[in-house]
């Protein structure tokens, strides 16, 4: 391991420490009893007049641009998410179950890939299926994961690397506005839609698709080989390959629904981070990948936010404690909607604050910085 490398992978265990210590299910363990107690708390104290407006009215305020620097090491520079339908509305008290899979919703989406069960011991569990041009379908029938993809969709992936801890990063190379000139993204729309109806997301949902133009992949995809070695796949790509990688999330309250233990493993691209995915070509959906479809229900009653200046400080507060060596940069600040699973395989759904940006040790170039992101609780301020 280089030296830049081992001082990177410390950092992030002693940043882990400072923004882990306890697991993300354990501290919604009973999210009203949590709830109550700091309700009572703030009623005790002196707060604000503003504070005091938000808790009356149900409604949120936010900047939508924030910028603060905090002892020479961490600074704030990043546009702030929060919906007009929450600074309207506010956030509206919901629970969710995870929906089950129905196979005959699902099937006729991949219908031109002529997909036929296949049974036996070793897939029990779930229902997998099989098609022409390598098609392949897995769906989990009490929730959860559905995945399906054929052979084009292997070299598709080669080409598009969303990690940005990766060298190979191209993500943002892809245009979201842009559009083919066959295809366009008004027939995406279409094809995205009926998806989230074969897969129970409803309505409520909003998609980010990015244009992949053949000619373009062909240049980026990348093979990598078991032995470490790398190279241009063996592949002929034309113009039946160009389509829409998109990105889709399901909404609660107008900001994206994320599972609590999904969140856990992709907090360093938590505000990129989307339920469901897809690739579309013309006509057809060639990749799908759904982790957790919720069925929501609104209850009575809104969250009682913190002030947002409220949440900064307790982020400053966690900022003192990283390791002196240490400094950081938030570039996204977004609110999003947490499930959390309680009692009876009932969730709760908890409004979050989570700071997104990147990390790095002190001598560290640029390129080495490595994202994060931290979560706060919108009602009780509790740390993720």
């Amino acid at each position: 391991m280089r030296k830049n490398d081992a001082v990177i992978v410390l950092l992030a265990v002693l940043i882990a420490g400072v923004f882990g210590g306890t697991y993300l299910w354990d501290l919604f363990e009973n999210p009203a009893e949590v709830a109550s107690e700091k309700k009572t708390q703030r009623e005790t104290e002196e707060i604000d007049q503003n504070h005091e407006l938000e808790v009356v009215s149900g409604t949120w305020d936010a900047p939508d641009f924030f910028q603060e620097e905090f002892n020479g090491h961490h600074r704030i520079e990043a546009g702030v998410g929060l919906p007009d339908q929450i600074r309207q509305e506010g956030f509206r008290n919901a629970s969710a179950v995870l929906r089950k899979n129905n196979p005959e919703e699902i099937l006729p989406l991949f219908a031109g890939y002529a997909p036929r069960e296949v049974t036996g011991e070793e897939y029990e569990g779930y229902a997998w299926y099989e098609g022409t041009n390598g098609f392949e379908l897995l769906v989990t029938p009490e929730g959860g994961n559905v995945t399906a993809s054929g052979d084009r969709y292997d070299y598709i992936r080669m080409a598009y690397h969303a990690d940005e801890r990766t060298e190979d990063y191209n993500r943002d190379i892809y245009s979201e506005t842009e559009e083919l000139e066959d295809f366009s993204r008004a027939d995406c729309r279409e094809l995205v839609k009926r998806l989230c109806r074969g897969l129970g997301v409803g309505e409520e949902y909003e998609a980010v698709c990015r244009k992949m133009d053949y000619r373009v992949m062909e240049e980026e995809a990348v093979q990598y080989n078991i032995d470490g070695t790398d190279q241009k796949p063996d592949y002929r790509w034309s113009e039946e390959d160009s389509g829409y990688f998109c990105s889709i999330s399901q909404l609660c309250n107008g900001v994206p629904l994320i599972q609590s233990n999904i969140a856990s493993l992709v907090s360093s691209d938590i505000l990129c981070y989307s339920g469901v995915e897809c690739y579309v070509t013309k006509n057809q959906i060639d990749y799908a990948h759904a982790d957790a479809v919720f069925e929501l229900s609104y209850e009575s009653g809104y969250a009682e936010p913190l002030p947002f200046t409220r949440i900064v400080e307790l982020y400053r507060e966690k900022t003192e404690l990283m390791p002196q060596i240490s400094f950081s940069r938030i570039t996204g600040i977004e609110l999003r909607a947490l499930a959390v699973q309680g009692p009876g395989g009932r969730y709760s759904v908890e409004p979050v604050w989570f700071f997104a940006g990147y990390m790095w040790a002190e001598g560290e170039e640029a390129f080495e910085e490595y994202p994060f992101s931290v979560g706060i609780h919108a009602v009780t301020g509790e740390e993720l």
